[in-house]
């Protein structure tokens, strides 16, 4: 810009001057096209980062649990997303039956299902749900 006002005081050929002054602006837009190739580097590394961290361990917890729905058999001790402690007493498609006290038996859908209880899980839990209430 200085460039046009200097040739237009001195008296000099203008285009020259507009000229002179567009090729020096496009010279650091040219240089920052090789930057772009690295921007474009640099998300992509993100997005990996991003996969690695977050998507892929969700994936594999979404295929373990499923997996453990699968492998639901009677007997077994689960506990509901609601806290519910039970025994699975029937299994169906999408519906599981659990024992939650004696004689007492819900309906709950497959999903409704966080985790299994390792064996004799659920008369430790009642245990020491005794102990608690004893001790107040």
């Amino acid at each position: 810009m200085f460039g046009l006002v200097g040739s237009v005081v001195e008296g000099g050929d203008v285009a020259h001057s507009v000229l002179t002054g567009l090729l020096a602006q496009a010279a650091p837009a040219a240089a920052s096209g090789a930057g772009m190739g690295s921007t474009v580097l640099f998300i992509g590394f993100m997005i990996l980062i991003f996969w690695l961290v977050m998507w892929r361990p969700q994936a594999k917890e979404q295929k373990r649990h499923m997996e453990m729905l699968a492998s639901l058999k009677r007997g077994d001790e689960v506990v509901l997303q609601s806290a519910i402690l039970g025994k699975v007493h029937e299994v169906t498609d999408k519906v599981i039956v659990l024992e939650v006290a004696r004689d007492v038996r819900i309906r709950v859908l497959v999903n409704a299902i966080s985790h299994k209880l390792p064996e004799g899980g659920l008369n430790g839990a009642q245990q020491s749900g005794e102990q608690n209430s004893q001790n107040k």
